[in-house]
């Protein structure tokens, strides 16, 4: 039990990194919206780091539970001598190919993660911009009291999301208070006013300074905030289901082998470590992160290879799928 605590706590620090740092990109976006620029994009980079953070967490959380095959090899093992014959594949991985494969425990979570995040992300955009929208004025005409105004000032000119233009009104209520406000209005509507014409200002007795003022009530085109999730949502499904292919094409067609651990170092929640296995007559790498593992120089690992391309490979305790007996 304690050495179970032991290993969730290691697994902490990178989700509350991870939702500190989403919390940002949210704060970000909801800053940035209606407009779309940089702001809104670095709510977005925000959000794609913290789920990275978030998913390393859940990962080492979630752990891979199976042992690694085989006994250790002496210190400087190298691909292909002691390692190799004192490793066999794990049995699934024996069956003739392809194999048959299913989701790992990680592959489910993190697939689940991945389709939350996925979903979550673009429907809190569109809220957000719902929620940036005119307020509702259908009782204006009950609660508002009504006063004349005028354009005092008009300004146009061009800005990070193009061109703008303002029109400055002053208005006076029946308490002898006098305000001024501003209003981004269509170019349209900003070419048929001129300085000193007159506007009807409807405001709210209870507060002066919530006021419409008619004929001015329809802003600038708002940007294309639906294109905008329904591209994030198009990404974020493709990033996901490249990397579920390249895992289950590997678990399904790749050639087992043993790879060995070169160097390997506790890091963070985690074990960072370097793997060289041999394939296409070259020595190739691996990097991976493990959590429950103490890896060591010379521990062998299972490695997974394309035939057709050497350089195409992974761990197999890191792919997302497992083999299944048929």
């Amino acid at each position: 039990m304690e050495k179970s605590w032991h290993n969730m706590a290691k697994a902490v620090p990178w989700i509350v990194a991870g939702v500190a740092i989403d919390l940002l990109g949210t704060v970000l976006i909801v800053i940035s919206l209606p407009e779309i620029g940089p702001l809104l994009l670095a709510g977005v980079a925000a959000l794609l780091c913290g789920s990275v953070l978030v998913s390393v967490g859940v990962i080492r959380k979630a752990g891979i539970r199976k042992a690694a095959a085989g006994k250790t090899a002496g210190e400087g093992s190298e691909p292909g001598d002691a390692a190799e014959n004192q490793w066999s594949p794990e049995p699934e991985l024996q069956q003739p190919l392809p194999r048959t494969v299913r989701l790992s425990r990680v592959g489910r979570r993190l697939t689940l993660f991945w389709a939350l995040v996925t979903v979550a992300v673009p429907c809190y955009i569109l809220f957000a911009a719902s929620r940036a929208k005119e307020p509702d004025t259908r009782h204006v005409a009950e609660y508002f009291l009504e006063t004349q105004g005028e354009i005092h000032d008009k300004k146009a000119g061009d800005g990070p999301q193009g061109p703008y233009y303002h029109l400055y009104y002053r208005y006076a209520t029946d308490r002898g208070h006098r305000y001024r406000a501003s209003l981004q209005v269509e170019k349209q509507i900003y070419d048929s006013f001129k300085l000193g014409d007159p506007v009807t200002v409807k405001w709210f007795p209870e507060n002066p300074t919530v006021h419409t003022v008619v004929g001015l009530e329809s802003g600038p085109e708002r940007p294309p905030v639906v294109p905008f999730a329904a591209g994030f949502t198009v990404l974020m499904l493709g990033i996901l289901e490249a990397v579920r292919r390249r895992h289950r094409n590997l678990t399904a067609h790749g050639i087992a082998l043993a790879g060995v651990i070169e160097f390997a170092k506790r890091r963070g929640a985690g074990c960072v470590y370097l793997l060289s296995y041999k394939a296409g007559g070259k020595i190739r790498k691996l990097r991976g992160t493990d959590r429950e593992l103490a890896l060591s120089q010379g521990d062998p690992m299972t490695v997974l290879y394309d035939p057709d391309k050497p350089q195409r490979a992974l761990i197999y305790r890191l792919s997302l799928y497992n083999g299944a007996n048929r």
